[in-house]
């Protein structure tokens, strides 16, 4: 069990973050670029990150009434979105019901449709949607399930956006946890860091990389009286930035590199993914959990970027940190792959190595 499991699922939240759908469709707001919490427009910094706030203006979302989506099997499968639920870089995230399901509670799933923004680019729709059919094969206890993708429609203006329907989450993300009031402690770190490599582990058994490992891809998940953490989003950032030709529309709507604060040097140079681009990620998540930031911050990505490229990463405490654990760390932040974990499996037997003080 983990130690902050109380604060994980409290209702009591501090933080100055809005639901966006409170903010009025017209209404200017801000985001945070590094977890995307929304914010009024006179807020300046995230409460739970410290991240300059960006200025955005609220587009349509267009939301999505019923659509057809096609399981694994093949068999076509109808759903109704209910509601809009929130947005990442690529995607829309809308909550969809199975009108016909029986149990009330297996009825509820996540659909991510494209951006509208990338809808009429034909390359990232193609490229979303058959790089998402990887995602089906995927059946792994840390990993959220990809369950069907959408068929698109051409007779419905609505039914043009690739999207792809996943199990509906009740936990929360790791990003709404770390703030520097209240960080997961040392054994909380290794236990989140176990999970995502056995995820990880498997998943490039598979041939299929993340690429876009952050704490919004972290959830933690009620199960059979426990909790579970959860990575999703698998080879989101690989569909979209592998052999990618970047159009106006493409740069204007989705990072070139995936989050900055997370990024693999390698990655930001060649912006071909690998399995030690996901260690390094996964590295700077643990440093983030024991610290409250990220290894590197700064004023922008490029910003960002430079910095896992050229500069050391700044030292963690020994004091505050057990030296097993800063050395895990350590070696998952190496700027050259070959001087990290060779892949995840070797991590994980790492982290299981570890004898934390009583």
């Amino acid at each position: 069990m983990f130690d902050f499991i109380k604060r994980l699922f409290d209702n009591s939240n501090t933080s100055t973050a809005v639901p966006e759908e409170e903010i009025p469709l017209e209404e200017q707001k801000k985001s945070c670029p590094k977890c995307y919490r929304k914010y009024r427009i006179n807020s300046v910094v995230c409460d739970a990150d410290s991240t300059l706030l960006m200025i955005i203006q609220y587009g349509k979302t267009a939301n999505m009434a019923d659509v057809i989506a096609k399981r694994a099997n093949g068999m076509p499968w109808h759903l109704v979105c209910k509601k809009y639920i929130g947005s990442g870089s690529i995607c829309d995230v809308f909550e969809a019901l199975d009108t016909r399901a029986t149990d009330p509670s297996q009825a509820y799933f996540a659909l991510k449709a494209l951006k509208l923004e990338l809808m009429h680019d034909s390359k990232s729709a193609k490229r979303f949607l058959e790089g998402a059919k990887t995602g089906l094969l995927l059946e792994h206890q840390n990993i959220v399930r990809c369950l069907a993708l959408g068929l698109p429609s051409e007779q419905r203006e609505d039914s043009k956006r690739a999207f792809m329907v996943y199990e509906y989450l009740q936990g929360k993300a790791l990003e709404k946890l770390i703030n520097k009031r209240a960080l997961p402690s040392a054994s909380d770190t290794l236990k989140i860091a176990h999970a995502v490599c056995s995820a990880l582990e498997y998943a490039h058994a598979q041939n299929i990389i993340h690429a876009d490992l952050k704490p919004s891809n972290i959830f933690f998940e009620p199960e059979n009286n426990g909790i579970n953490v959860k990575v999703s989003d698998f080879g989101c950032a690989e569909r979209l930035f592998r052999n990618q030709e970047w159009t106006q529309i493409a740069t204007h709507t989705t990072s070139i590199y995936g989050c900055a604060a997370y990024l693999a040097p390698e990655f930001a140079q060649t912006r071909i993914p690998t399995p030690a681009a996901d260690i390094y990620s996964l590295g700077c998540i643990m440093y983030e959990c024991l610290t409250g930031n990220p290894p590197f911050l700064g004023y922008n990505d490029f910003h960002i970027i430079l910095q896992h490229v050229d500069s050391p990463v700044p030292a963690l405490s020994k004091d505050f940190v057990p030296p097993d654990l800063v050395k895990i760390v350590e070696r998952t932040l190496a700027k050259k792959p070959e001087d990290r974990f060779q892949s995840a499996k070797e991590m994980r037997e790492a982290i299981e190595a570890v004898h934390l003080p009583v």
